[in-house]
């Protein structure tokens, strides 16, 4: 049999052939479903923006966010509005450095941005804004507007300011701010809030529990064990040093009873490396959470492994080093097979552009290997994006361009060119297609579904597995919602699978998800690769 394959980069192009203008650097970047016929499946684009740079100062000033379709490469912009009755003047919509997150009707949630105040440092706006896919065709308002309560329509904001925040979504829907520079000064927020998408209203944490979280903390949902619901908070950040935070924690979102806790053995925290949450089973009785990268020379190649939940040791396991250095914003994502895939990062003057993936097969981590995959084109870094897409290649865009001397700041952020990497299942045969599978799942094996495959294919078809793989919210390579669910299922007949949801909503939070198919190793050209198929959207709930 021939070697696997090990997959391909190419740069998006433009009518011209020319590298295709982003328009905007995606330094925050959204997998969205677009619902364009309630009777079907949504179909998805990137929603993506800069955020710090303010364009029609005419019309009130704006700022400009972009649609893109990856089966057409079209670019659509779109405005975020001024937020009304500003009395600040250094207070626009600035969305530079915010978070964001997918509401469980599959809207987009972002919190907070840069206030800027020359010549002092920057700050944190209070300003949250909901992107709605079903009025990407109205010209007025557009598919961006304001928070606001359902019944009187009144903006609602943060009571905070918050400038590289992070978001989590709770297993009701609920979410989690926590973190950012404050409003009134570039010091870390220690107030935490909590968003209530049916009334878009936010509320506040009591003070019992105010805490300084380091800026963009990797922060995940607990599904299992005696910390479920929890928020793990882990050992990667953007800094900045904290006497405080010398090892992970876990909170206890219940706003009537909120609580915090330290997790495992002192550590040294990963300034600018990555993290990423396992590929897990209902039926498992824990998640392994992987940080990596980050901070000087010296570990910047490490990587360490911590177990969350039932009947485990929860302290940190050295992994086997990566190849390369992977400081200064590497993104870490789960391809549609399962594997684990690291992108750019480097160090000061360099960038890594080969990426790794991890083979976790063994039982025993410190047997995991990395291996390398083809180099990129462009060099990523600090302010880039990397994100799994319904046809299960990797959509990499953003990051600065480092030079040398280095240019500052808005020449810093202009790295345009789009690229895609097509993983190596893209190149080992036929895929699997599905057919047939429910716009809307629920919880709970009672609930359990048919998908039908398209016996018409050619594909021989033996599925070794079904996944719900979350919507991509990334940004500073950040993803806290990122989840790869393998899901239980029985054989009705060979293009017919009998398929088991996630047992409850903490295994999967409420919300849209890609519903992947994949066919057994054996059944490639080299007999070594899993081969996914096409994803439908999916609502879970």
């Amino acid at each position: 049999m021939a070697a696997p394959h090990q997959g391909q980069w190419e740069i998006i192009q433009d009518v011209s052939r020319n590298p295709k203008n982003s328009l905007v650097t995606a330094i925050h970047a959204n997998l969205i479903p677009i619902i364009s016929d309630p009777s079907q499946h949504p179909e998805s684009k990137v929603l993506y923006w800069h955020g710090r740079y303010i364009t029609n100062y005419d019309d009130g000033g704006k700022i400009v966010s972009c649609l893109y379709d990856p089966k057409t490469t079209e670019i659509v912009q779109y405005t975020v509005p001024v937020w009304p009755n500003i009395t600040e003047p250094f207070d626009p919509s600035k969305i530079f450095c915010s978070a964001h997150i997918q509401l469980p009707d599959g809207k987009l949630l972002t919190a907070g941005g840069e206030r800027n105040i020359p010549p002092v440092a920057s700050r944190g706006i209070k300003y949250s804004f909901i992107f709605d896919s079903l009025r990407i065709n109205l010209s007025n308002p557009g598919p961006w507007r304001n928070t606001r309560t359902e019944i009187d329509q009144i903006p609602t904001m943060m009571s905070k300011g918050r400038w590289y925040p992070q978001l989590t979504k709770l297993q009701n829907g609920n979410i989690v701010a926590m973190s950012g520079y404050k409003y009134e000064s570039q010091q870390i927020e220690i107030k935490a809030e909590l968003f209530e998408p049916v009334t878009e209203t936010w509320l506040t944490y009591p003070d019992e529990v105010d805490l300084a979280v380091p800026l963009y903390n990797g922060a995940y949902l607990i599904p299992f064990g005696d910390w479920k619901g929890e928020i793990f908070y882990d050992l990667v950040s953007f800094g900045p040093e904290l006497p405080g935070w010398v090892r992970a924690h876990r909170f206890n979102p219940d706003i009537n009873s909120p609580s915090w806790n330290q997790v495992g053995s002192q550590q040294t925290m990963r300034y600018r490396g990555n993290s990423a949450v396992l590929p897990f089973r209902s039926t498992d009785n824990k998640i392994r959470i992987i940080n990596l990268g980050g901070g000087n020379d010296s570990y910047s190649k490490t990587a360490q492994l911590i177990e969350i939940g039932d009947n485990v040791n929860s302290d940190w396991i050295s992994l086997p080093d990566m190849s390369y250095q992977r400081h200064d914003a590497p993104c870490a994502l789960i391809l549609a097979d399962e594997s684990l895939m690291v992108i750019g990062g480097g160090h000061d003057l360099q960038t890594t552009l080969t990426p790794e993936i991890l083979d976790y097969s063994d039982p025993d981590p410190k047997n995991w290997k990395w291996s390398n995959l083809p180099d990129m084109t462009v060099p990523r870094k600090y302010h880039s994006t990397g994100l799994l897409l319904q046809d299960g290649s990797v959509w990499v865009a953003g990051s600065r361009i480092y030079d040398n001397p280095q240019r500052i700041e808005f020449e810093n952020d202009m790295e345009r060119r789009i690229e895609i990497y097509k993983p190596g299942y893209f190149f080992e045969g036929l895929r699997p297609v599905i057919e047939g599978a429910p716009l809307v799942i629920n919880y709970g094996n009672e609930n359990s579904f048919e998908v039908t495959l398209d016996s018409s294919s050619g594909v021989d078809l033996q599925i070794n597995s079904v996944a719900l793989v979350s919507m991509a919210n990334i940004t500073h390579c950040f993803d806290n919602n990122q989840r790869y669910v393998i899901l239980d299922f029985d054989e009705l007949s060979p293009n017919k699978l009998l398929v088991y949801p996630p047992l409850d909503s903490h295994i999967a939070p409420p919300g849209y998800y890609m519903l992947f198919v994949i066919n057994d190793k054996s059944k490639s050209d080299s007999g070594e690769t899993r081969i996914p198929s096409v994803a439908k959207i999916i609502k879970v709930f």
